[in-house]
């Protein structure tokens, strides 16, 4: 009798090959190019999977939504924070007044805080405010200074400093207010 005759696609690089064919029955079927046989792009370029100029998200879907967090998680959750550390609480940084405070002071508040003729406040130097009443080190939410800032009525012109500024003043309060 011999070797039964079994129909099927008999190439191996069809998505429907199949291994116990004996003849070709011509119905072998293929993928898309850049896809593999269950439609998932398998392009090095994800670009180009997308069409009408969309851009694959990181779970490869064209014109999705979904990010990459700064632990390189997609569609995670953690976030950079005050200091730049991913996931971390604040407690990592180490703020430097002379580096990052006062140049804030003398680009946002010196133009009238100059002197103790502005309300009494001075913010020319570390010694100036140290000596002042409008901080309390590691008390951020104790300090006039930041209550004052965060209520956005100073600096008085241009409006409101940005939050994130804010938010380093606050940590380097929080850290001790060092003249560092």
């Amino acid at each position: 009798m011999g070797e039964p005759f079994i129909e099927g696609c008999m190439n191996l690089s069809a998505c429907n090959y199949d291994a116990n064919a004996t003849i070709d029955d011509n119905g072998c079927v293929y993928s898309q190019e850049n896809y593999d046989c269950n439609g998932i792009c398998i392009a090095f370029n994800l670009n180009d999977c997308c069409e009408n100029n969309l851009t694959p998200d990181c779970n490869g879907i064209c014109g999705g939504v979904a990010s990459v967090d700064c632990a390189g998680i997609c569609n995670g959750s953690s976030t950079n924070d005050m200091c730049g550390i991913c996931g971390g609480d604040g407690s990592t940084c180490n703020i430097s007044y002379s580096t990052t405070i006062q140049p804030i002071f003398e680009n946002k508040c010196t133009p009238c805080h100059i002197s103790s003729n502005s309300g009494g406040l001075n913010l020319s130097s570390w010694e100036n405010l140290n000596n002042s009443n409008v901080i309390i080190p590691s008390q951020s939410n104790n300090s006039l200074l930041v209550t004052t800032l965060e209520s956005g009525t100073m600096p008085i012109t241009g409006c409101c400093l940005e939050p994130s500024l804010i938010q380093l003043i606050a940590t380097w309060i929080d850290e001790g207010a060092l003249n560092n």
